[in-house]
């Protein structure tokens, strides 16, 4: 195993342990987030965190879209799930819940349009 070459914070990201099994992460940006199992109570686990990326990103790449079909304020939740098998997780699960109770609509003979909010 080799050293490595470059502080990892330099890549802006590191976790320091605060505790038994427990520890926060941070970034360069001043972020924070602590980690641990679940016994530890207000923490999230690494599969949690792993999920919350996913979820993240699909939010994220979805939005831009939404937002220029939906307005900018369009109510967006990302659920995922996924079950944890010995710490692994081989399936995980994302819907993405879209707040469409603003849009209106009128009945065309070619069929329903979205005409705004």
């Amino acid at each position: 195993m080799t050293a490595l070459s470059v502080d990892p914070r330099a890549e802006g990201l590191w976790a320091e342990r605060v505790g038994t099994r427990r520890y926060t992460g941070h970034n360069a940006r001043g972020a924070q987030v602590r980690m641990g199992p679940v016994e530890a109570g207000d923490v999230f686990t690494p599969g949690e965190l792993l999920k919350l990326a996913l979820a993240g990103c699909a939010g994220m790449s979805a939005d831009h879209s939404l937002a220029r079909r939906l307005g900018p304020d369009v109510s967006v939740t990302v659920r995922v799930a996924g079950p944890n098998r010995d710490e692994r997780y081989p399936e995980v699960h994302e819907e993405i819940l879209v707040d469409l109770s603003k849009v209106v609509y009128v009945r065309r003979e070619a069929g329903d349009q979205k005409v705004g909010f």
